[in-house]
This record gives structure tokens, sequence and C-alpha cells, in this order.
């Protein structure tokens, strides 16, 4: 990879991790001063704020998350924030004290702290809806992490501090939640495409000498290693046409 194209992936790097700081939102000189480098390529720049919108970066101001719900998640969210309207409301000078008796190790203020972070759960995951888990998940994922946070808040040395360590614990979440499931769906694709290029190949075989073919023949004839062809059977549910998968245990696969 060039050097230039490095520099390009730090820098998407670095706007994304200075949206999370600001809660989602970057100001454009921010955007022009980290891309000062790529200032006079529109194609570049073009893939920034292209990333900025898929990422729901707001631009100076926060992005309308609300429009890319689905009908369901907005049937869902509806639901959820009724119950959470149940919740009693406090100033920001009793979220405080609240804070700093959780400090102190206090654990009705943990619990109550907790209740008072629901609603900006669900205000981060619809930050990180549309892509590929689904509002309710990502809230759950968020309201798993929130809990696990308020019991780590004693490593912060300052009250200040206690509110972005939940959040960042809540995005950092949902991150890894988006992220398990972009590989589960990278290694099935990559599984569906071994399964049909082992079904091709065993046809092939097959009309050649007019008669299924056995695992043993699949494997001696090398083009694929046995651990593949494993694989294949097992994605395929154990049927392969024109292959005898029931020798498998006997074959030593």
């Amino acid at each position: 990879m060039k050097q230039k194209e490095l520099k390009f992936i730090e820098r998407i790097e670095e706007i994304k991790a200075l949206a999370r700081l600001q809660k989602h939102v970057v100001s454009k000189a921010q955007v022009e001063e980290l891309f000062l480098d790529f200032a006079k390529d529109p194609e570049h720049m073009e893939h920034v704020y292209s990333f900025l919108r898929e990422q729901r970066i707001g631009i100076d101001e926060a992005v309308d998350t609300d429009e890319f719900l689905s009908k369901e998640e907005k049937s869902y969210l509806e639901f959820y924030m009724e119950e959470l309207s149940l919740l009693e409301k406090v100033s920001d000078g009793v979220k405080h004290a609240i804070i700093l008796s959780a400090l102190a190790k206090d654990q009705d203020a943990k619990n109550k702290l907790i209740e008072l972070f629901l609603p900006q759960v669900v205000d981060i995951a619809k930050l990180y809806t549309g892509q590929g888990v689904y509002l309710e998940d990502l809230i759950g994922e968020g309201n798993i992490a929130l809990i696990t946070a308020v019991e780590m808040i004693n490593c912060v040395e300052d009250s200040s501090e206690v509110e972005p360590l939940l959040v960042k614990m809540i995005m950092n979440a949902m991150e890894e939640a988006i992220n398990q499931e972009e590989a589960e769906l990278k290694e099935e694709k990559a599984a569906a495409k071994l399964v049909e290029k082992v079904s091709e190949h065993v046809k092939e075989l097959s009309e050649l000498i007019n008669r299924n073919i056995t695992i043993e023949e699949l494997t001696r004839e090398g083009k694929f290693t046995a651990k593949e062809i494993k694989k294949a059977i097992f994605f395929s549910g154990g049927e392969i046409e024109h292959l005898d998968c029931e020798t498998i245990e006997n074959e030593g696969l």
C-alpha cells in the first residue's frame, strides 16, 4: 500500500475517533484541517464525506438518526421509549450527586445511574443502525456495557470522567457487535462460495465417471484439502449432490 493511501486511512481513523469524543459531530473546519493534504483531490474528499454519512457523523450539527430506522425499528423504539418514560427525570445537580454517591460505592446510586443513562444508550444505538445489527440488539449490547461500566467507575480520578467512560464503553460494545456480525457474514459468504466450488467440481467428476463420488476420491483428487471438504459438507447441511457424504467419519476427515 502506498504511503499516501496509508496516510489517508490514518486520517479516516482520526476523524472517527474525534467524532466519538464529540457525540458523533465534527466541524467542517476539523475535517478540512485533518485532510489538508488531500483537499486538492475531489475524489478523496468525496470518500471522506461519504464515510462520515455512512457512519452517521454529522458536519457542524448532529445527524437526524431517525431517518435511518426501519419501520420495525421505529415500532420497537416507540414501545421501548414508552417504558423509559416511566423512569424518574432528575436535574443536572441531582445527577451529579448520584455520580458522586456511585463513586463512593453506594449501590443504590449505581442502580440509579444505570437508569439515568438508559435513554443515552438509545441515542448512541441510533448512530449505529444500518450496519448489520438490529437496533434492539444494539440497545441490548449497550445496556449490558452500561451495567459493566458503572461497576468500573471507581477507576476514574474525577467525577467529570464518569460520563465519558460510560459512553465510551457503550460505543465500544456496539462497535464490537457490528464487527462480529461483519466477520460472521464474511465467513458465511466464504463458506457458501466454497460449497459452490466443491459442488461444481463434484458434479464434473461425477459426470465423467457416471456415478457418485466418494470423499476419499475427492480428497485424493487434490483440488481441495480435507479440511475444505469437511467444511463444505458441514455448511451444505451434510448434502452435496453426487458426493457420498455419509462416509465422512470412516474416511478420517
